[in-house]
């Protein structure tokens, strides 16, 4: 039951066709072109080079200021390129359950300004390192998207601080979103303080990029959001007073409505309809009836 649930989410987001399943499918299609490549390569020339650090990687990945010059376009193809599967595969894991929350909350309009503008931003201090302090990075090669997934997170984490998080199923006290957002801060910190770590330092590039973006709009009260969404209107014979005041507090009421049914549901699938408390049966009852209303 598990993995036939399981199968079934993954399948319905690849067919989804959001900016979210297209992203993650095109940083996959990148990762094995690059490794048919490198097949195809060092089976005639048996060098051993993996293309994706040697003169693709000077097309595609940032490098340093200098090469950045005459190749600008690598601010924005880096994060599609990946170097080993393992990256390639957390940071596409987290992308995709970050960017489903994200989508909920903010819009997909919102996600994909995020996402393009943290890992772009991410580049930035490795540029700037490489130009000023070389001897501060390790290497100056910068590939994955870590930089503007991490953004995505910190963005999000961002507008819901107090989100609580839950890991186990009978986890009793959920785990703040802010304090997980600090602990993955603190290790890039500490990382490119003790490594020299380019990915690193650009991860806190990108993490300044998305907490700016969220916060600076609440700071002066102009964040909008599900931008790809118009103001709702009551439905029919719904009164007029039961709309909240404000687009952001409705949308944030329509989060929360939608994560509780998804709990109902997961727990259907699990345990099955009969181990629902009343509680949970007439709010399953009347969010059913007030969609098809």
């Amino acid at each position: 039951m598990f993995w036939q649930n399981l199968k079934n989410q993954i399948l319905a987001f690849f067919r989804s066709r959001t900016w979210l399943s297209r992203i993650v499918i095109a940083d996959c299609i990148v990762w094995l072109c690059l490794i048919l490549a490198d097949f195809v390569a060092n089976y005639f020339t048996l060098k051993g080079e993996h293309l994706a650090t040697g003169w693709v990687g000077k097309w595609l990945c940032v490098t340093d200021y200098y090469d950045f010059l005459q190749r600008p376009w690598t601010v924005l193809t880096y994060f599609f390129v990946h170097t080993r599967f393992l990256s390639l595969l957390l940071n596409m894991v987290v992308l995709a359950v970050v960017g489903k929350m994200f989508y909920r909350y903010l819009g997909g309009r919102k996600f994909i300004i995020t996402f393009l503008a943290c890992g772009v931003v991410g580049s930035v201090p490795v540029l700037l390192a490489s130009f000023l302090f070389k001897s501060l990075l390790s290497t100056t090669l910068l590939t994955g998207a870590s930089a503007a997934v991490m953004g995505v997170l910190v963005a999000l984490a961002t507008y819901l601080p107090e989100y609580n998080l839950y890991f186990f199923p009978n986890q009793g006290k959920g785990f703040k979103f802010k304090y997980l957002v600090l602990i993955f801060v603190g290790f890039d910190l500490l990382m490119v303080l003790t490594a020299k770590s380019p990915t690193n330092m650009a991860n806190l590039g990108g993490e300044l990029c998305g907490f700016l973006m969220i916060y600076l709009p609440k700071l002066t009260g102009g964040l909008k959001i599900n931008l790809s969404q118009k103001s709702r209107r009551p439905r029919k014979g719904e009164p007029q007073h039961e709309r909240p005041v404000s687009d952001e507090e409705y949308n944030r009421r329509r989060a929360e409505n939608d994560r509780r049914i998804d709990e109902i549901l997961d727990k259907i699938s699990q345990s099955g309809y009969e181990k629902l408390t009343t509680e949970e049966k007439e709010f399953l009852f009347k969010s059913s009836n007030r969609n098809n209303s």
